[in-house]
């Protein structure tokens, strides 16, 4: 007989359900634990220094369920942001595990504790922020504005104090332009709800602006230079794009330009011409290169009496330009003309064919030299050249006349050889 009866089968399926639900327990309690643990090892605490009036951005995980804030003297504690409500302060941006609490200006209020907690109220992160005052440099024309931003500053909160190396002055004081009952800025100063504008800046104007608030506590430094100029937007990028459009452009219209241009060249056609020269009659065209004569004759020079047998070589004519006539003088076989009269230098020789170099082609020809120079004032008048006459006298080469004889020696009396 069998001491422990069998059970029945509804009971072993509830004993099977009971111990799944004893290991269900046992592995969401463990899983707890580890989160606990991973949560308390992950926690991170983050310095955050920030300038007055920059951005505060904090990362808000999946895990993540409420944002707690702590003032720096622990006077007061505030939730911003939980994850089924609505934030007091700041903004959150994203959604789901992107999602990011923002103070887009941040002020010396805003300076604490942030903590980061899970659905366990158990901390995620901690960022301990601080705000430090702002220092800038501006840069001003004379004769323009200064313009100080309060960067969410109340303008009766702000003071506004002056200072370089010969003085200091407040300008403004809790939101009221003092400043302007000075001399050298009155009726310069302005204040508005989201700045203080020193208008009309000069040589004097130059030095630091210190922005405060009620409290004294410094805000921003701005240091004010005066500048020729004023600060001009950096071209290089345009004139990168500029280049970058202009060079293909340039490329492209000069190729076009030149191909034109070898396209339009017009066909040269080549001639040979034939240079035919025309011979003028009773003309000699000696070779070579013409003599070189002289285009005029030579002043103060009258030619003398060739020697006795000696024969006149005469230059051959220019073919450029016609013969000459002829010269015309006293006959040639007067029997009373001497064989060689003295005569003066002014005076050609009897009978003595003169040479003329030829005329210059841009003058007309001149008339025949008539034997008596023209330039010479004691000198009668030229006679008139007529044509010879008929000779008379007789024919000493056919004469039979006794007392005319022509004697031709061969050599053997060379008393009477004259030639």
């Amino acid at each position: 007989m069998n001491p422990f009866p069998a059970c029945s089968p509804g009971k072993q399926n509830l004993r099977k359900m009971q111990g799944f639900w004893i290991l269900l327990l046992a592995v969401h309690i463990i899983s707890l634990h580890l989160d606990s643990c991973a949560a308390f090892t992950t926690t991170k605490t983050n310095h955050e220094e920030l300038m007055y009036g920059q951005q505060l951005s904090i990362r808000l995980p999946a895990e993540a369920y409420k944002l707690e804030f702590m003032s720096v003297d622990r006077s007061e504690t505030e939730v911003l942001w939980t994850r089924f409500s609505i934030t007091k302060k700041g903004i959150v941006l994203g959604s789901n595990s992107n999602k990011e609490f923002v103070l887009r200006s941040v002020t010396f209020e805003d300076q604490g504790t942030y903590t980061l907690f899970n659905h366990w109220n158990q901390k995620l992160s901690i960022h301990l922020l601080k705000v430090v005052a702002k220092r800038s440099i501006q840069n001003c024309v004379a004769g323009e504005s200064l313009n100080i931003y309060l960067s969410g500053l109340a303008k009766n909160d702000a003071t506004l104090h002056f200072s370089n190396q010969d003085f200091s002055l407040t300008l403004v004081e809790r939101g009221s332009p003092v400043g302007n009952l000075h001399p050298e800025y009155m009726g310069r100063v302005q204040v508005t709800k989201t700045s203080i504008e020193v208008l009309n800046v000069n040589v004097s104007d130059v030095g630091n602006y210190t922005l405060s608030d009620r409290l004294n506590r410094t805000i921003k430094i701005i240091s004010m230079n005066l500048v020729d100029y004023p600060e001009g937007v950096n071209a290089a990028p345009f004139m990168g794009l500029l280049m970058l459009l202009g060079i293909p452009s340039c490329m492209f219209c000069y190729c076009r330009k030149k191909g034109c241009r070898k396209n339009s060249q017009p066909t040269t056609t080549t001639i040979n011409t034939t240079t035919n020269t025309v011979n003028y009659d009773n003309q000699i065209n000696p070779p070579g290169p013409p003599p070189g004569y002289p285009a005029a004759p030579t002043p103060g020079y009258s030619p003398g009496y060739p020697a006795v047998g000696e024969s006149i070589v005469h230059p051959p004519p220019n073919p450029t330009f016609p013969p000459q006539q002829p010269y015309s003088g006293y006959p040639a076989t007067s029997p009373a003309m001497p064989p060689n009269p003295g005569y003066s230098p002014g005076y050609p020789a009897v009978g003595e064919s003169i040479v003329h170099p030829p005329p210059n082609p841009t003058f007309p020809p001149q008339q025949p030299y008539s034997g008596y120079p023209a330039t010479s004032p004691a000198m009668p008048p030229n006679p008139v050249p007529q044509n010879p006459a008929m000779y008379t006298g007789a024919n000493i080469f056919n004469s039979s006349d006794s007392a005319v004889q022509f004697s031709i020696n061969m050599g053997k009396d060379s008393s009477s050889n004259f030639l």
